[in-house]
């Protein structure tokens, strides 16, 4: 019995100590930059650009929906620490429809499922050569794209991206 107990707690162990911190600032400004995004800050330094509500309910209810332009930074720092952005979680932009335009900085490597999709103000996207994944659906229903850009060498181009 003693066994079983501690190979179950090891991997929630290690599990919980992964996600530190969900971080989130809103300026309530036109668009949105590196300060109105929210966050999952992991222990290997890295970042996964989120939605703010995981209570189970819509992921920007309560909150001011993004629009504009995003600007995605290399590195957020908090708490005189630096971490690396590298992930948009699953579901994270989903029918944001205020969303024109999206600027990526080379630290990203991966875009999750559904993670823009049915943004239907979004006009062009252009995929940094760091990213080695784009997830299925993540820019699918994006109907106002007129321009789309994919790095040469990309890993992973799941089913129904666009």
């Amino acid at each position: 019995m003693k066994k079983v107990l501690t190979r179950g707690f090891l991997p929630l162990f290690f599990f919980l100590s992964l996600n530190v911190v969900a971080y989130a600032q809103n300026g309530g400004k036109e668009g949105m930059d590196s300060s109105d995004l929210f966050y999952n800050i992991y222990r290997s330094h890295s970042v996964e650009v989120t939605f703010p509500n995981d209570d189970g309910g819509l992921p920007w209810e309560g909150y001011t929906e993004p629009s504009g332009h995003i600007l995605f930074p290399a590195t957020i720092t908090r708490e005189g620490v630096n971490y690396k952005v590298e992930r948009v979680a699953p579901w994270t932009f989903a029918r944001c429809g205020g969303i024109t335009g999206l600027t990526f900085a080379e630290s990203l490597h991966n875009i999750g499922f559904s993670a823009f999709a049915f943004c239907e103000g979004l006009r062009s996207v252009e995929i940094p050569s760091s990213v080695q994944v784009i997830g299925g659906c993540a820019f699918m229903g994006c109907c106002g794209l007129q321009s789309v850009v994919l790095p040469e060498g990309m890993e992973q181009l799941r089913e129904y991206v666009f």
